[in-house]
């Protein structure tokens, strides 16, 4: 999971870098959600496990989209 979350990291930088895009803003969340509800979809047996690795990665998804516009507003100013 580290792993995953520091290569969408290196992935978003690399990206941010090379296009001056929003649609990173939107890739690496998305990204990140839909691998780890594939990973939650493999690992887990039960259905209260599912769901809740499912909402913890939305969460996370949308933590850093609200982190990632902030950040970006900041710089803007």
């Amino acid at each position: 999971m580290i792993g995953i979350t520091l290569g969408l990291g290196l992935w978003s930088y690399w990206l941010r870098k090379r296009t001056q895009t929003n649609l990173v803003d939107v890739i690496i969340p998305v990204a990140y959600f839909a691998v780890q509800a594939i990973l939650a979809v493999m690992i887990q047996t039960t259905t209260h496990g599912l769901v809740s690795s499912l909402v913890g990665s939305l969460l996370f998804s949308l933590a850093y989209y609200g982190l990632s516009a902030w950040g970006k507003c900041l710089a803007n100013k």
